[in-house]
């Protein structure tokens, strides 16, 4: 609450600052209204995912009730009925023929929806695996869309990943600092109106912390999903395939059945995209935030040590002594 609290206090400072405010262009950088938003839209598709997955486990089980009660008939004792009506010529196709092709299809169709149903799985366990890393904190997409572990959301780990991030974006500007001319380091203290090397810590901690996706694996992760869901996209259209030859076999309940589970599925492919696609913009704008934050606290800490100076001379005696108090 603390650290929300004070976002957002950073947020209407910068919206009533202006001068070397307006100059470092940190009125542009923090949006927190875009970041609320992004949080909320990001849980909202997984949720979506969890709900999808949960109508395509539902579908799955009225397939296989369809398909059970297909497979469950004695084809023996219909095809020897069948089999003298056709022998008087009261059918116009080979019973046994579509018998086969019935019962063949029911159990096509089961196979084809287990291995979909273990794609599925496979899918689920993928998001609430702890196979994201970095700076010692361990997570899973569950956690960080906020539903596992409360103290490892989107925003957790990032602040996590900050901190961890520190201490080598201070190294990098020291080290680019070092490179300056004096005249370059007073161009950078007049543009963007802080020391350089809290300037180049900003820019450096930006850079690694928009290189979180990468380094974290969550890339990896999502690449592994990805696949999965290539897998589910390539057997529905085997299952569509395999649905009209049952619909074709007068098998309307099983061919619809298998029709909602695909359309469940394609919804899902759809979710997992979208998924993706808003945590990255998600840590890109977190990252930004963080930032932001980061130069604020660097320039109020600059102000300090500049009024704290100006003070300390205009305490200083005409002869040079300082007063005792700033020794």
């Amino acid at each position: 609450m603390k650290k929300r609290f004070k976002v957002f206090m950073f947020a209407s400072f910068l919206s009533l600052s202006s001068g070397i405010w307006a100059q470092a262009g940190l009125l542009n950088v923090l949006d927190i209204p875009n970041l609320l938003q992004a949080i909320e839209s990001t849980y909202a598709y997984y949720q979506e995912i969890q709900n999808t997955i949960e109508q395509v486990k539902n579908s799955y089980e009225q397939i296989k009730m369809a398909a059970e009660q297909v497979k469950s008939v004695d084809w023996n004792e219909v095809g020897e009925k069948l089999g003298k009506n056709f022998e008087e010529g009261n059918f116009k196709d080979n019973p046994f023929e579509v018998i086969t092709a019935v019962h063949t299809s029911a159990n096509d169709i089961m196979s084809a929806v287990d291995k979909q149903m273990n794609t599925v799985n496979n899918v689920q366990a993928q998001l609430r695996k702890k196979s994201i890393s970095f700076g010692g904190m361990d997570v899973s997409v569950a956690d960080l869309c906020g539903a596992g572990d409360k103290d490892k959301d989107f925003v957790s780990f990032m602040g996590n990943a900050a901190i961890h991030t520190d201490k080598s974006a201070r190294k990098l500007a020291k080290g680019y600092v070092e490179g300056l001319s004096y005249d370059e380091k007073r161009a950078i203290m007049k543009k963007y109106g802080m020391s350089p090397e809290n300037y180049a810590t900003m820019a450096y901690s930006k850079m690694l912390l928009n290189n979180i996706i990468v380094e974290s694996n969550l890339r990896s992760t999502e690449e592994g999903i990805t696949d999965l869901v290539k897998e589910i996209v390539n057997d529905q259209n085997v299952i569509n395939s395999l649905n009209q030859q049952i619909g074709n076999n007068g098998q309307a309940s099983l061919a619809a059945a298998t029709q909602v589970t695909n359309s469940s599925l394609a919804i899902l492919v759809k979710d997992m995209g979208h998924l993706w696609q808003s945590s990255e913009r998600l840590c890109g704008i977190i990252s930004q935030n963080i930032t932001a934050e980061q130069a604020y606290e660097d320039l109020t800490n600059e102000l300090e040590m500049y009024h704290e100076s100006r003070y300390k001379k205009n305490t200083t005696s005409s002869s040079g002594v300082t007063n005792p108090l700033f020794k």
